[in-house]
């Protein structure tokens, strides 16, 4: 018996763009919950992730988690790609905090506005990495 599921087009937009982030990355999702992430790994080259001799996990948050909400930020210019936003948060994560919760307050730039959908994926962002 097969279940078909129907999605909003605001889920099915969500569901796109959290997949095109995911496939954007530049190593492996697995790798960046490494302690290491190290370059040289095979594992960073392949997009399966089969098992690592290297890996030593560490606390930080899931990538595929951050990927629904990631997209929001960055339509709204804050990064330019999940990259470069799982980048700055692995090596300058207070930093990272400290502007989400700035934007989740509602605070913006001159002639910036904030939607409800950018606010609340702040939020979420926050909550999963327990800084809410």
């Amino acid at each position: 018996m097969a279940y078909n599921m129907i999605l909003t087009p605001e889920q099915e937009q969500r569901r796109k763009d959290s997949k095109q982030a995911l496939e954007s990355l530049k190593y492996n999702p697995m790798c960046y919950g490494c302690r290491k992430l190290c370059a040289g790994c095979d594992g960073t080259t392949k997009k399966l992730w089969d098992g690592c001799i290297w890996y030593e996990k560490t606390d930080f948050p899931s990538v595929y988690a951050l990927a629904t909400y990631a997209p929001e930020l960055i339509k709204n210019e804050d990064w330019f790609s999940f990259d470069e936003f799982l980048g700055d948060l692995r090596n300058d994560r207070a930093e990272v905090v400290k502007h989400l919760k700035w934007r989740a307050a509602g605070h913006h730039f001159l002639n910036e506005v904030l939607t409800d959908r950018y606010i609340t994926a702040c939020k979420k962002i926050l909550n999963i990495l327990k800084e809410a």
